[in-house]
């Protein structure tokens, strides 16, 4: 069932989409508006295909997106002529351009006779405008890339400003200077739902999968279009008592509430039950809601030296329980690719992780962990510039703390030079 929380319209900030990060809100735009599937490829060199439209053994409409945001078309001008020859005579299905940069119609008629050598008309030619309308008729994909919107100008200024600003500054901090590294999942919307139907999300999975930014952001998400007040348990559950209103719409966040490595230095004493009590409570109530993260291990741990919660059936049959499984290879490569583009890094540095397709070593790393990837990106511009030509060593088993050198994976070791 498609949940019925949908975006308030907002100004949007398209600077911290990746190129991909556009590509892919494009397409879902298209699906929704044609009401077909369509493909996205990977990066890379795409020949001017982008997305595609592929019936009958034969390809019936061939997207190209261009991510250009704040531009206008003197701006661009070069880049598309530059793509019109590249294209020229090359398709004969329906020809779409779109582009996060500013377009007039005037724009759209000199870019349809620049693009003569396809099938491209003026009315296929989107711009950001034509990008906003669409997302008005089709709130559900905003819903769906939460990226957008958590990015928008109005969002930061709102946490910034907000109550949970005021309770947990480095909270609302964190999500702001991390909302450019985020990728879509279909985590998120899958989370809604559950709150919608039970009120009560627990997110589990294994370190550093992602649960408590998938937690923050739907924080963020209630937050900014429903106007819940958020509150941070950060000792026990007693936190969440000690605040709990019954006349105010409140969602709970509740990070590693099983602790973080073990149950048995986490769990205070009756805490099983009254958690219980809360969880129960919560579910009744039309104005409350709550998300808790736990590692996989230590819930099925719980389950099992707790009866009460052995016992719970939302909990026993798995109805609030979103497990977030192992990454898919495309989306290690996606929060790869963010981290890169995102990150201060020279284009040496950049052209050494593309040379012979090093970061394949890297997405397909057994210790492949978003936190660890964040950790060293962040790092980036710093370590190269002192390095720079020496290279940089680390090993090939490590954990957040030995984390002291920029990685990339080469012949099973972890080395980088800067392409000097």
């Amino acid at each position: 069932m498609e949940h019925q929380w949908h975006s308030t319209a907002m100004p949007r900030n398209y600077t911290d989409l990746s190129p991909h990060d556009f590509e892919i809100l494009a397409r879902d735009l298209l699906q929704a508006e044609f009401g077909v599937l369509m493909e996205s490829f990977p990066k890379g060199r795409d020949g001017g295909v982008d997305i595609r439209l592929h019936r009958n053994g034969e390809e019936s409409i061939i997207v190209q997106c261009k991510h250009s945001p704040g531009k206008t078309f003197p701006q661009i001008k070069s880049q598309l002529e530059s793509e019109a020859r590249k294209v020229a005579g090359r398709f004969s299905a329906r020809y779409i351009l779109v582009t996060s940069a500013s377009i007039t119609r005037a724009n759209k008629a000199e870019i349809a006779t620049m693009f003569s050598g396809v099938t491209l008309n003026e009315e296929d030619i989107l711009g950001v405008d034509d990008i906003e309308n669409l997302l008005k008729r089709h709130p559900e994909v905003e819903t769906r890339n939460f990226k957008l919107w958590i990015t928008s100008s109005a969002i930061l200024d709102f946490l910034l400003n907000s109550e949970l600003h005021r309770r947990s500054i480095r909270l609302a901090e964190k999500i702001v200077s991390r909302r450019r590294l985020y990728v879509h999942s279909e985590a998120f919307p899958a989370a809604l739902q559950i709150l919608e139907q039970h009120h009560v999300c627990v997110i589990s999975g294994e370190p550093g999968i992602g649960k408590t930014t998938l937690a923050e952001t739907l924080l963020v998400k209630l937050m900014t279009d429903h106007d819940w007040q958020p509150h941070i348990a950060s000792g026990d559950i007693s936190d969440i008592e000690r605040v709990w209103n019954p006349g105010k719409r409140q969602v709970f966040l509740y990070d590693d509430f099983l602790g973080q490595n073990s149950l048995l230095d986490n769990l205070n004493k009756n805490e099983d039950s009254r958690l219980v009590q809360v969880v129960e409570r919560v579910r009744k109530s039309d104005n409350k809601l709550l998300i808790m993260t736990t590692r996989e291990y230590i819930l099925r741990q719980a389950q099992q030296v707790y009866e009460l919660l052995h016992q719970m059936p939302s909990l026993g049959e798995g109805k609030i329980i979103l497990n977030l499984a192992h990454y898919t290879r495309e989306q290690k490569a996606r929060i790869f690719y963010n981290h890169v583009y995102f990150a201060e890094l020279a284009s040496g540095s950049r052209c050494s992780i593309l040379t012979e397709k090093r970061y394949r070593n890297i997405v397909d790393h057994p210790n492949f962990n978003p936190r660890l990837i964040e950790l060293v990106t962040s790092n980036f511009k710093e370590l190269v510039t002192r390095s720079c030509c020496n290279g940089l060593v680390g090993r090939d088993q490590c954990d957040d703390s030995a984390v002291r050198e920029v990685w990339v994976v080469n012949r099973g070791s972890w080395t980088m030079s800067c392409g000097c």
